[in-house]
């Protein structure tokens, strides 16, 4: 079962599954180049982002592979 997600949603996750959170949200940049890197996922489009304080801006929408 493929399911599209995007960063925003992966923190989250990760926040939510006792992971400790970066500095700033933006480190996981980092881990998204690694991951696509390694060919653990893969890009496949853009969305809107569900945080208010990005109004809405576009972000990635990734696969995992």
């Amino acid at each position: 079962h493929e399911e599209n997600f995007m960063i925003e949603e992966f923190r989250q996750f990760a926040e939510n599954n006792g992971l400790e959170s970066p500095p700033s949200a933006r480190a996981y940049g980092g881990v998204v180049r690694r991951a696509v890197a390694k060919e653990l996922i893969r890009k496949v489009g853009h969305g809107h982002v569900s945080n208010v304080k990005a109004h809405a801006c576009f972000a990635s929408v990734w696969r995992k592979i």
